[in-house]
Formats: structure tokens, sequence, C-alpha cells
């Protein structure tokens, strides 16, 4: 199972929409960043490299990975291979 770290968040527009940087660790040395969009706490949209974060705020191009819940989210993050 992986670890996760939160190395930043950026607030956008408002305090319920966010942008967090995270580490995702698995049990070795192997370590991944995400960034993971938080709309207001029902939608989650998680990005493996920064110019993807930049195509969705300004092309509207989607995520490939997308979850409804925290709980999917977390449950990604944690059996996410690295």
């Amino acid at each position: 199972m992986n670890s996760i770290d939160t190395i930043d968040t950026e607030y956008i527009n408002r305090a319920c929409r966010t942008l967090e940087t995270v580490q995702v660790r698995n049990g070795g040395f192997k370590t991944k960043l995400f960034w993971i969009y938080n709309f207001e706490g029902v939608h989650f949209r998680v990005f493996d490299c920064m110019m993807d974060v930049i195509n969705f705020f300004t092309e509207s191009i989607e995520a490939k990975y997308s979850f409804d819940n925290e709980n999917d989210l977390d449950n990604f993050l944690l059996n996410v291979r690295i």
C-alpha cells in the first residue's frame, strides 16, 4: 500500500476549490507527484503532470482520472502503481 504526503495546497477563487500537490510513495523508494483539483468536495480530478493541469484550466481538457467522492480518490492514491 502507498503512503500519501501533501506538499502544497493552492486555493482557487474560494476555499472550497483547491489544487493540491501530493507525493505518493510505494513501499520502496519510488515516488510520484499528482495534482488533485478538488471542486467543492464533490468532484476530484487527478493529474499526473503539471502540463495536464494547465491544459485543464486553459483548454478544458479533462483529467485522466476523475472521482466523485473522497473515498474513491483515497483508494486510487493508496493503490496506484508507481
